[in-house]
Formats: structure tokens, sequence, C-alpha cells
């Protein structure tokens, strides 16, 4: 089994040798155009300036990272989810953390969602 924190340094790695964002795709006519910090990369031949390797490597990596870290995140968040009858009465405890024994009177959402929740609050 690979070291997770690998995959993770590897994805990093690519979206750190990117061209730093946001980028938005918009459509130009004809041409499709991605734009990030006000200037166009555009893949055409029609004189348009053209994304860095980096650029293309992490695009078509997206296609397969984007999914894999979302399946592991939410594997991760249905482990820890809401319990219907908290370990203290009426208190809502994590699922994940009261199964675990982490913490058995710990409060939903525990810290690991909240930091899931927090990194993905800034994402739009």
């Amino acid at each position: 089994m690979n070291d997770p924190r690998e995959t993770l340094n590897r994805i990093r790695k690519q979206a750190d040798n990117a061209t730093k964002g946001p980028w938005v795709c918009t459509l130009n006519g004809d041409e499709s155009e991605v734009t990030y910090a006000n200037a166009p990369i555009t893949w055409d031949d029609h004189g348009g300036e053209v994304f860095t390797e980096g650029d293309a490597e992490f695009i078509a990596a997206a296609r397969t990272t984007v999914p894999a870290l979302l399946d592991a995140l939410e594997k991760v968040l249905e482990q820890h989810s809401p319990l219907a009858d908290g370990p203290q009465d009426g208190d809502i405890g994590c699922s994940g953390c009261y199964d675990s024994g982490y913490d058995m009177h710990g409060p939903y959402p525990c810290e690991l969602v909240e930091a899931i929740t927090t990194a993905l609050d800034g994402i739009r």
C-alpha cells in the first residue's frame, strides 16, 4: 500500500508547478480559454499565449487526482458523521471518533470534519 502522504505530496507538487490561480474557464467564440491573473492562456494556434508545461501536467492529472481526492474525503466524512444518539444524553457526537474510542464524548463536527470544512470553504 502506498503512503498517502507521498500521493498528496505528488499532487501538491503538480499544483505548485502550475501557474498560480484562480483560473476561470470561459468560452470565447469557438475557442476555449483558461484565464488566470487576468491573462488568457489559450491552446489554439492563433497566436495566443500558451500554458506552461507545469500547467499542462496539472490539467492532465486533475482528471484522475480530483476524483481520487473527492473519494478519499467522502470516505473520511462518511466515517465521521453525526451520531443519532450522542454518547451523552442530548449530545450529537461524532460516529468516527466515538467508534474509534478517540474521544467518546466529542461533539460533532469533530476536529477532523472542521479541518476538512475549513479547507474546502475557500474553494469556489
